[in-house]
């Protein structure tokens, strides 16, 4: 979290709600995603930072006067209500409901809690 904020990435606590808004999405978060990414960490919680990732894919064909078609999942919503989630991927991408007997869960497994705060 610290390296996030040193860089620049996240703001810090005490932000306001409108330093906010002007950094999320500005070309200044964007260079600091940037210099963060090429610092070669392996934080979790940089890897977990979806906002950031998707919004350089969306300016990035923004760019290029393009849309990108964009199907955002919640993992929580996949493990609740698979079935209705699989449905939706299976709208999004214009296929067919062919749909399995059941779903099953594979590779559960129970991990220790991370604290959000740590370095890893």
């Amino acid at each position: 979290y610290d390296l996030l904020v040193e860089v620049g990435v996240l703001l810090p606590e005490n932000a306001t709600d409108d330093e906010r808004s002007r950094h999320y999405g500005s070309e200044a978060e964007m260079e600091a995603w940037k210099t963060y990414t090429k610092l070669g960490t392996d934080m979790t919680i940089g890897r977990g930072l979806y906002a950031i990732q998707l919004r350089h894919w969306i300016q990035a064909y923004a760019a290029q006067n393009k849309t990108i078609p964009l199907l955002v999942l919640n993992s929580q919503e996949l493990k609740e209500d698979t079935e209705n989630t699989y449905r939706r991927v299976l709208d999004f991408l214009d296929l067919p409901h062919l749909l399995p007997k059941e779903f099953k869960e594979h590779h559960k497994r129970e991990y220790d809690r991370i604290d959000p705060m740590s370095n890893g």
